[in-house]
């Protein structure tokens, strides 16, 4: 692999994850959530939810479930895939 597709493959992940992190504080925003509610819900420290929301840590296959669970969005929307919130066959509320 050349240097300049492992650099845009990591500026491409990067953006993901900015995207990411900004869905879930708004819609932390939205509801009310603390740092530590979320992490309650994911059975985590609020420590390491803090880490990932500021890129020091990754979120896991699992805790995008979870996210997706608590917020009633579909994994899609949480990556920024999709500005649909529901996955497809779900109505919006």
């Amino acid at each position: 692999m050349s240097l300049q597709k492992t650099v845009e493959m990591k500026e491409n992940r990067r953006q993901e994850m900015d995207r990411m992190n900004s869905r879930i504080k708004a819609l932390m925003t939205e509801r009310g959530l603390t740092q530590k509610q979320v992490a309650d819900h994911l059975s985590q420290s609020s420590q390491s939810v803090c880490d990932k929301l500021h890129k020091r840590g990754s979120w896991t296959a699992r805790d995008y479930a979870a996210l997706a669970d608590l917020f009633d969005v579909s994994v899609d929307y949480l990556m920024g895939r999709t500005d649909c919130r529901r996955p497809a066959g779900r109505k919006e509320s």
